[in-house]
């Protein structure tokens, strides 16, 4: 299997910010081992689709940097 390593652009990592920001959810129950989002990673020919899941809300917003690619 080739190995997977992506790079968050800085566009990436801001919305990912965002998200973490708006999905506190102090009083919501967290994982096992206290992780509460999920990162999801498409790799294609072309570059990476990004996305992530709150595991309290079930939200999930792709954060992919088109631009980046």
């Amino acid at each position: 299997m080739k190995k997977f390593i992506h790079m968050f652009t800085e566009k990436e990592e801001k919305r990912l910010e965002d998200f973490h920001k708006k999905h506190k959810h102090p009083r919501k129950p967290l994982a096992a081992a206290g992780g509460k989002f999920v990162y999801s990673f498409n790799p294609t020919g072309v570059g990476t689709f990004v996305a992530i899941r709150c595991l309290a809300c079930k939200k999930e917003r792709d954060v992919t940097d088109i631009e980046g690619w």
